[in-house]
This record gives structure tokens, sequence and C-alpha cells, in this order.
């Protein structure tokens, strides 16, 4: 059973988000994909963004497929969570399961400071998502190593969708359209919660 995490802030999910997960999932064809929505990340600020509005943004992501299934488990935590902690988790809920873990192409060049990274590589399949063809050979240099340090790695090319969560925030707090950008069901809840509408961290 082939079991796919795709994780983030989401804040909010956009199409450059969709596209790359369907990406991912035409090529490893998974029994299963697991949307986990960050809850405190190590690495930067919590969202300001009510963690419950981010999960029901995340409902974008079940049009892709029956096998799409949302978590809280992340959001539902105190304290920093880390990735070794979800592929943990994952790995009691599924103890049968080939697990998969979607990440950016540059997250390869600096995954040996991820906290227990070695573990990460015994327990799991990393799915680099590369979307910048000119760093491409940087991306397969750093697959290559963390090879020979016994990782199994997927570097999956996608095309280039020019999209940030930061970016859109940004157009919406400055009061420009940005609907054409979001799925429906996210322009929806941005739209009922009155979502980025004052400065950037008091929303």
């Amino acid at each position: 059973m082939k079991i796919l995490l795709y994780g983030g802030t989401f804040d909010p999910p956009h199409k450059g988000h969709l596209h790359l997960l369907e990406s991912a999932m035409e090529y490893l064809q998974p029994d299963k994909v697991v949307i986990m929505p960050a809850g405190v990340p190590p690495h930067k600020k919590a969202s300001a963004t009510p963690s419950s509005i981010r999960l029901a943004m995340c409902r974008c992501f079940e049009t892709l497929g029956k096998q799409v299934q949302l978590s809280d488990w992340e959001i539902s935590r105190k304290g920093k969570n880390y990735t070794v902690d979800t592929i943990g988790h994952l790995r009691q809920c599924y103890p049968h399961g080939k697990i998969y873990l979607c990440i950016g192409g540059d997250m390869l060049t600096s995954f040996t400071a991820w906290k227990d990274w070695q573990r990460l590589l015994r327990w799991c399949t990393l799915v680099a998502l590369c979307r910048d063809s000119g760093q491409m050979k940087s991306f397969e240099q750093a697959a290559e190593a963390l090879r020979c340090k016994g990782a199994k790695i997927v570097v999956l090319p996608v095309s280039v969708v020019k999209q940030s969560s930061t970016d859109l925030r940004r157009q919406l707090i400055a009061g420009n359209s940005a609907k054409k950008l979001l799925p429906k069901q996210v322009a929806e809840v941005v739209e009922k919660y009155g979502l980025y509408q004052q400065k950037e961290g008091k929303v």
C-alpha cells in the first residue's frame, strides 16, 4: 500500500499546490494521499490563520480523487512538530504501508539539517518536486549524495506554476482579487471568513 504525505502551511492552498500534488499522484499512483496542514513548524512562525480554517480550505485537494483524505493530526498537537514525528505517526497508522514524502526539490540540499534525517531516510521515500529546471543538476547531485547515505528518492520534474501563498496573501491584503488563482472551495472560505484583509500577522 502506497501512502503519499503532502504537507504544508496551506495559508491559503492555491492552484499551484493542486498542480504539484496532481503531478505526484499521476507518477506514483498512491493508494492513499494524506493532506497534513502544518501545526507549529520548527523553522518558521506558526500561521496566523486559525488551523480549523486552513483545514477547511484544504478540502480543495479532495477534488483530486477519493484516495485523498485530510488529517488534523499536526494542527491538533501542542508545540512544534517535526516531520519525523509525522512520519512516525503514519507508520503507526499504516504499519504495512510504504510511505512517500513530498518535498520541494530545494529541500534536498539542506535535508541533512532536518531533525533525525537518517531515521526519515529509513522510514520513507522522498518525492522531490522540482519546479526550477535551471537547478535540476544541483537537485540531482543532492539526491545522489543522499542516496549514498541510504535514501530512496524520486526526483520528479514538474511544470512551473508561479504562485506562492505569501504572494497571494499580499495581493488579497492589498485589496487585489486573486480568486482566479485560488480553487473555488478556497475562494469561498476566504470570502466567508473575510481572510487576508488586514496586515499580515494580524489576520
